[in-house]
This record gives C-alpha cells, structure tokens and sequence, in this order.
C-alpha cells in the first residue's frame, strides 16, 4: 500500500501512516521495529507498507514501512 507518515513518536518509537483522500482517511499504528529507516522518516513523507494483524491491539498494523520517492 502507498499511504503518507501522519505522525511520528521518536522518543516512544512508534508512528501512524494514513491512507485515503477525498475527506475518507485511515490511519495504521507502526512500530519503529517494523520501519527500516525509523529515525530518518518525517511526518508527511511518502511511504509504501504492507498491513498485518496487530497482535497487542484489535485490528490491523502497518508493517515494513519504507520510505518511497514522491
């Protein structure tokens, strides 16, 4: 999936990717285990990233998100 880095938590390690457009928006939780390249991702930056169950939390995370060119 391509979707864009909503927010970043460098000091908990942790971030959001959001998806969507035309006023309908999801957002997916990451952890910075699962983002190669945590420290040099900024909010709104391009990203492409697959969705698996989060196993702490009901529903989906954002996995192996990396950062792609605009």
């Amino acid at each position: 999936m391509i979707g864009k880095i909503k927010q970043i938590v460098r000091d908990r390690y942790y971030g959001f990717v959001s998806i969507g457009g035309e006023g309908r928006y999801l957002e997916f939780f990451f952890h910075a285990t699962n983002a190669p390249g945590f420290e040099q991702l900024q909010r709104g930056d391009p990203v492409e990233f697959w969705l698996d169950d989060d196993p702490y939390r009901n529903g989906l995370r954002a996995v192996d998100v990396r950062r792609i060119e605009p």
